[in-house]
């Protein structure tokens, strides 16, 4: 049977984690590091109970790390949306201090900004892209934890399956063995049996004698 450490190095899997988020309980950071996520997803056949064991832990730890980056995420989206506030504002306000003046020659205030203009106005900010590239690293983050939460479920799902087939086949050849001997020692009992029964009847069986010869009458 194949190794683990064979479908690592045969599929090339690699992908390393090191990220520090907020703890979603405490608010505390925390850091996880991890040198090849994907190979704590291979099962190791040889060692089920141990695997058994670790899986659990592994899925607690990525589920933490999923929701501290939703946290982290929602926090992003907040503060993208408010920079992109304070910009529609200051377009609006500059706009309230311009005037025109029509084909009469009245001046009147300026239009107020419409949606494209507002976007076309923090779009070309200095800091769009800053901000921007905050919020999608950590949309990337919260799907990529989402979906290895998701494997570490389907590893689960497998490592149940293939224990109730190794423990199964187990319990199998345990029972098996133990008919075995039952019927070797049902055997043997029955050859004791056989040989006691045999000693007694040859024992206890009566000899017939000898009847005296009567003479016949004249």
């Amino acid at each position: 049977m194949t190794s683990s450490a064979e479908i690592i190095e045969k599929l090339r899997l690699k992908l390393p984690l090191a990220v520090t988020l907020h703890d979603p309980l405490s608010g505390g950071p925390f850091t996880v590091t991890r040198d090849n996520v994907l190979a704590l997803l291979v099962v190791d056949t040889d060692n089920i109970v141990l695997e058994l064991q670790t899986t659990a832990v592994l899925y607690g730890e990525m589920a933490r790390v999923h929701a501290a980056a939703k946290a982290r995420l929602d926090e992003t989206d907040l503060h993208l949306r408010r920079w992109k506030a304070q910009r529609a504002q200051e377009l609006r306000s500059a706009r309230e201090k311009q005037t025109t003046t029509d084909a009469k020659g009245v001046e009147k205030p300026a239009k107020p900004p419409t949606g494209d203009e507002v976007k076309e106005h923090y779009r070309t900010h200095r800091d769009y892209e800053t901000m921007y590239a905050a919020q999608h690293h950590a949309a990337m983050l919260y799907a990529l934890s989402e979906d290895l939460k998701r494997a570490f479920e389907l590893k689960a799902r497998a490592l149940r399956d293939l224990a109730a087939i190794d423990f199964g086949h187990t319990r199998a050849e345990s029972n098996v063995d133990r008919l075995v001997e039952m019927s070797s020692e049902s055997e043997q009992r029955a050859h004791a049996l056989m040989a006691e029964a045999g000693e007694a009847l040859h024992g206890n069986k009566p000899r017939r004698r000898a009847r005296p010869v009567q003479e016949k009458k004249a």
